[in-house]
C-alpha cells in the first residue's frame, strides 16, 4: 500500500459504501494463527461476499423462512429424529469451529462454516420442498424448519466474526437474546419466527470503486500527483554499474511461492493467455493469467505445482484481474518452460 498513489483504504471510508461486517467476513477467510501476508483486492472480496455470504451462508436462511412462511405461517415444526439425525454432522462440524476461532485458524473456521452451508443447500435441492408440498405438506414442514436448524447453527457460527449479522439471525428465527455458543444444538419447540428480513446484500464494484475515493478524499494532502522522491529513485535510469547487481533486501521484496493449479482453461478472444486458478495454500486462491498457450494445454496443468510470484500487485487485464505471476524460462511461445518445484513441495511453501 502507499499513501502517494492512494491505493489503500481506510475503514471508515469502507463503511461509509459497505457494511463493514463484510469486511471482517473476508478477512477472516484469509487470516491464519501466524503473521502473514496476503492480498487485500476489492474484486476478490466482491466475489467471496457474494457467492459465500449471500449466495451459501443467507441463502440458507432466506430459502427456509421464507417458504415457512408462505405455507406454514412461519410456524416451526416438531422435528421427527430422521431430520434431527441429517442435522447431526452439521453440529459434529460446528463443534470444531470454535477450537479453530480459539487457535486464531480463522480460514479455517470459515471454510468448515462453509461447507455447513454447501451441505444444507444440497439438502434442499434434493428434497425439493417446492414440488414435495404439493404432494406432502407434512414432510416439506420438516424439511423447511431442518433447514432452519442448518440456518440457527450457521449463526451461532457467524456470531464472532459477524455480531450484528447473527443479532438479526437470531431475532428472525423467533430468539430474544444474542446467541450463544450453546445454541449450537437443535432444541426449538414448535416457535414461531419472525418475518424474515434481508441479512447480507450483494456488493457491487462500484462500491468498492467508491471506498478508494473515499479514502483518496480523506487523504488528499497525502495523496500527491507528483512523483515522489521513491518513484524517482525506482524511474531514474540506474548507473550501469549498480544496474548488475541487486542487494539481498531487494530480493527479500520478492515473494516467492509454491502454487497448485486447481483449474486452468483457455480464453478464446486471447492469443497467448492462459486462465488458472490456483491454490496458494490454506484459504489463498489466486487468479494468474499466464501467455504460455503456446507451449501448454489446460488439461496438460491441472494439479501441477508451479512457482510464483506471489506478492505482485493484482493487474486489472481485458479478462479480468490477474493476481500474480507464474515463472518460466526459455525463448517464449511454443519455446516455453515452467519453473516446477520438487513434488515434495506443497502449496504455500516459501521459495528461496
Amino acid at each position: 500500500m502507499s499513501k502517494s498513489r492512494g491505493d489503500f483504504v481506510t475503514a471508515s471510508a469502507f463503511r461509509k459504501y459497505v457494511d463493514p461486517e463484510v469486511l471482517r467476513f473476508y478477512l477472516a477467510g484469509k487470516m491464519g494463527p501466524g503473521i502473514q501476508d496476503f492480498a487485500y483486492s476489492g474484486e476478490d472480496l466482491v466475489a467471496k461476499v457474494n457467492s459465500e455470504l449471500v449466495g451459501k451462508i443467507t441463502n440458507v436462511g432466506s430459502r427456509g423462512a421464507q417458504m415457512l412462511a408462505k405455507n406454514f405461517e412461519r410456524n416451526l415444526a416438531d422435528l421427527k429424529q430422521e431430520f434431527l439425525s441429517i442435522l447431526e454432522p452439521a453440529f459434529t462440524k460446528a463443534s470444531t469451529v470454535a477450537g479453530l476461532f480459539e487457535n486464531r485458524e480463522f480460514a479455517k473456521a470459515m471454510q468448515a462454516i462453509r461447507e455447513i452451508a454447501e451441505d444444507a443447500n444440497k439438502f434442499f435441492d434434493d428434497h425439493a420442498p417446492w414440488k414435495l408440498v404439493k404432494t406432502d405438506k407434512e414432510k416439506t414442514h420438516q424439511v423447511l424448519t431442518c433447514m432452519l436448524g442448518f440456518f440457527k447453527i450457521l449463526s451461532v457460527c457467524l456470531t464472532p466474526v459477524m455480531p450484528e449479522y447473527a443479532a438479526k439471525a437470531s431475532k428472525i428465527l423467533g430468539f430474544d437474546r444474542d446467541f450463544v455458543w450453546s445454541d449450537l444444538k437443535y432444541e426449538w419447540q414448535s416457535q414461531t419466527i419472525e418475518a424474515y428480513s434481508h441479512l447480507a446484500t450483494r456488493v457491487k464494484e462500484d462500491q468498492i470503486e467508491e471506498v478508494f475515493a473515499e479514502t483518496r478524499k480523506q487523504f488528499g494532502a497525502l495523496v500527491s500527483t507528483e512523483t515522489t522522491t521513491e518513484e524517482k529513485a525506482v524511474t531514474e535510469e540506474p548507473k550501469q554499474e549498480e544496474a548488475k547487481h541487486i542487494t539481498i533486501d531487494d530480493f527479500f521484496k520478492i515473494e516467492l511461492k509454491v502454487a497448485r493449479v486447481i483449474a486452468a482453461e483457455e480464453i478464446p478472444e486471447a492469443r497467448k493467455l492462459l486462465k488458472l486458478r490456483v491454490d496458494l495454500g490454506g484459504e489463498d486462491q489466486r487468479t494468474i493469467f499466464a501467455g504460455i498457450k503456446a507451449a501448454y494445454k489446460p488439461e496438460d496443468l491441472d494439479g501441477k505445482l508451479i512457482a510464483v510470484v506471489a506478492n505482485l500487485k493484482p493487474r486489472k487485464m481485458k479478462f479480468g484481474v490477474s493476481e500474480g505471476m507464474l515463472l518460466a524460462a526459455g525463448e517464449g511461445g511454443e519455446d516455453t518452460f515452467l519453473m516446477l518445484p520438487d513434488s515434495g513441495a506443497k502449496p504455500g511453501d516459501s521459495i528461496g
